[in-house]
Formats: structure tokens, C-alpha cells, sequence
């Protein structure tokens, strides 16, 4: 699962490093791992080994050993054209307060249609700071574009809204690495790279808080589908500070 991790200057902070002393080197379990979590899909079934749980209310999660970054195996993520719902891994830090996060993986989708609205991954923030009400910075396959758009989708439920940020992305696997750099009085930078090309660059627009945080991975929330879609996720990585 090595990587060389691209270092960015964020405006308000200097210079900041997507790779973080981890907080819990290789506490996850997974041979290898330089991280405070990872997991590259190499292992037996079940598919939640390692995960804090896994929850199937639409679609089908399982490990595909025909198509990966790194072999033999990667998460695949199945959908029917009537699937709703969520179909998803989910791994929750342990109980420290977290002001930096650092999430990246790699990402293929095999299919799409028109009209779907999926998001592919959510790094969730479980504590917020008022008037926000949720928080999170989202992987999403929007229909807020035509044609639809894969995108940094940031949430500020209660605060804004949200703010869709749109990623390059074409068929076949491609990296996907977000930064949120949290420096002093909660004031955090959003950095989003592609395939080590930078596509987000930009302050944050609301206080981020010390907090636990949550990371969703599959299909966290899926709306109209009218195909079948597969998707795959590989070599999964998170640094905490």
C-alpha cells in the first residue's frame, strides 16, 4: 500500500503534511499498515474483517478477486436498477478528539446511468460546532450536473449546505486523496487531489471542531438508480491528528 503522499501549503497554516504521524500505527489489525487505518481488501471474507461494522440495506458488499490496484483482491460495491438504501463498511476512530484527517483510496465504477445519486464515501465529523447541525466532506456521484458529475461534496448541514466541488474522474481506477487541515481557533483548509493532480484547494468555510470522527465506504446513501452499477475500492488509507 505504499504511496509517496504529495505535500500541499495550505494559505492559512503554512505548510501542512497529508501524511500524519499516525495515532494508532497498525492498531487496525492489517498486515503492513503505516497508518492509523487501512485496509487494501487482500484478506479472507468476511468483508467487514477489521471494520468497525458493515451495514447491507440495498446492494451487495463483497471482496472481487478479478479486478484490483493491488492484487489479489478489492471491495466491490453491487447494485440492482431498484437498489435503495445503503450498502457500506464502517469504521469509527477510537474516542479522541481528532482536528486534522487525512483519507484517501482508490476508486473504480464499472457502470452508470442517468439519474443516479450515490455517495461512494463520507468522512463524517460526530461532534459539530453550532449552528451546524452535521458535517462531513463526501465522495458523491451527483445528478446536480448534466451529465453527472463525480464530487467533493462538503457538508454543512444547519451552516450552508452544500458545496459541490467537481473531480476529475474517467473509467478505470483512479487515487482519490482529501486533506482537512485543522489549525488554530478550528480554521481548517480542504485539499483534494486526483491521481496526485490537484482538483480542491480552499479554506473551509465553517469551524471545524475537535472530534471523533466516522468513515462510511460502499454506497452510504443511494437514490434513483435505474442500472445495474459496480463499483470497487481499493487500498484504503486514513491519518489522524
Amino acid at each position: 500500500m505504499a504511496r509517496s503522499w504529495v505535500v500541499f501549503c495550505a494559505a492559512l497554516l503554512g505548510c501542512g503534511r497529508t501524511r500524519f504521524d499516525p495515532v494508532t500505527d497498525g492498531a487496525d489489525g492489517f498486515v503492513g499498515c503505516t497508518h492509523t487505518f487501512c485496509d487494501d481488501f487482500d484478506r479472507p471474507a468476511p468483508v467487514e474483517t477489521g471494520w468497525t461494522s458493515a451495514t447491507v440495506t440495498g446492494g451487495l458488499l463483497s471482496l472481487d478477486s478479478t479486478t484490483s490496484v493491488s492484487s489479489p483482491s478489492s471491495l466491490r460495491v453491487d447494485l440492482t436498477s431498484t437498489a435503495t438504501g445503503s450498502a457500506l463498511l464502517e469504521q469509527t476512530f477510537a474516542p479522541t478528539a481528532i482536528t486534522s484527517v487525512h483519507y484517501a483510496f482508490d476508486l473504480a465504477i464499472e457502470t452508470a446511468d442517468s439519474t443516479a445519486e450515490l455517495d461512494l464515501a463520507q468522512m463524517k465529523w460526530l461532534t459539530v460546532q453550532a449552528p451546524c447541525t452535521g458535517l462531513g466532506f463526501y465522495i458523491v456521484r451527483t445528478r446536480a450536473f448534466s451529465p453527472p458529475k463525480l464530487v467533493m461534496q462538503e457538508t454543512y448541514s444547519g451552516c450552508g449546505g452544500n458545496t459541490d466541488d467537481i473531480l476529475p474522474f474517467t473509467t478505470g481506477f483512479h487515487h482519490i486523496d482529501v486533506l482537512v487541515l485543522t489549525g488554530a481557533a478550528n480554521v481548517a483548509h480542504l485539499t483534494v487531489t486526483v491521481d496526485d493532480a490537484l482538483a480542491v484547494d480552499r479554506p473551509v468555510p465553517v469551524p471545524v471542531p475537535a472530534s471523533r470522527v466516522q468513515l462510511d465506504l460502499g454506497a452510504p446513501a443511494i437514490q434513483a438508480v435505474n442500472a445495474s452499477w459496480v463499483i470497487h475500492y481499493d487500498n484504503v488509507a486514513v491519518d489522524l491528528q
